[in-house]
């Protein structure tokens, strides 16, 4: 049975949460009493931002931006938690635009990388105004991979003939059914190397003091041994800036979007050849975008 995928976008008063975390009932009481009739002028709000949650990730930031917009001004803030090694090149360009819009709307934007924010992860985190990272976070790693399986000898062993047939003269320049010819493995290359062009130049419009030829050629850093080189701001960490600002009596909001998975009734209930005809055709259409460089920002 087929699955429907819903998102559900809410913010959360992140204060009450913490408040229940104090183990005092009195001290409890007292910070109720405290803040039950303030308005606060300004508002921190929290998004995470994790490329384990596959591909719900950059929807869920979509979802995550569009209500803090609607919620917020312009001197509120965003701490945004990012956690990513990287991945699509347009999925990872488009996450990006996601905190351009936050910035835009007037919002000063902090990016807080715990454990690792590097190729892709990292063209997110420059955009932010600022960007704090543990002492042992990965990041950087601002370059283009793309791996390229070519099956030739082993389908030519076992007699599968594939014939690709295209339109334009370098349309799938290097395919994983044949082994590329110089002039094609250097159209491709040539694509990477675009790529990595538009990369560095993203990177350097919003850090035009880091050093490109140094730091810019595909390798990753912890954060401490980069700290001078304007590639992070601060050493630290999200925890310890979220107690922080509650201390200093911000109010906070987490902004999370669920994600549940339900079955599609009767229209789930489809026949054995329309699941065999859709599984081959996805294996297809995976086997041939393999050579797209649009898979390969890590």
């Amino acid at each position: 049975m087929s699955k429907e995928i819903r998102f559900k976008t809410e913010i959360k008063d992140l204060n009450r949460e913490l408040i229940k975390k104090i183990e005092s009932r009195e001290g409890r009481r007292e910070l109720k009493a405290k803040t039950k009739d303030v308005v606060y002028l300004n508002k921190i709000f929290v998004i995470r931002f994790n490329s384990d949650d596959k591909g719900n990730a950059f929807e869920k930031l979509e979802r995550d931006v569009d209500m803090t917009i609607l919620n917020s001004k312009g001197s509120d803030a965003v701490y945004m938690i990012i956690k990513s090694p990287g991945g699509s090149v347009t999925a990872y360009a488009n996450a990006a635009q996601q905190i351009s819009r936050l910035r835009a709307h007037g919002l000063y934007v902090t990016a807080f990388v715990d454990e690792v924010a590097a190729s892709g992860g990292y063209m997110m985190a420059s955009v932010c105004n600022r960007i704090v990272a543990q002492p042992f976070a990965f990041v950087g790693s601002i370059g283009v991979v793309s791996q390229v399986p070519i099956f030739e000898e082993v389908l030519n062993k076992i007699g599968v003939d594939v014939r690709v047939y295209t339109a334009g003269t370098n349309k799938r320049s290097v395919v994983p059914t044949k082994i590329p010819s110089e002039a094609e493995e250097a159209v491709f290359r040539k694509k990477l190397v675009d790529i990595h062009t538009a990369f560095k130049n993203h990177v350097l419009k919003y850090r035009p003091t880091i050093d490109p030829e140094k730091l810019m050629e595909g390798d990753f850093y912890m954060a401490q041994d980069v700290l001078s080189e304007n590639i992070v701001d601060e050493i630290g960490d999200s925890r310890t800036a979220i107690l922080k600002a509650f201390k200093d009596g911000a109010q906070l909001y987490q902004v999370n979007t669920d994600v549940k998975a339900k079955s599609g009734g009767l229209a789930g209930l489809v026949g054995l050849d329309a699941v065999l005809e859709t599984s081959i055709g996805k294996a297809i259409d995976k086997l041939f975008s393999m050579s797209h460089p649009n898979e390969s920002i890590r």
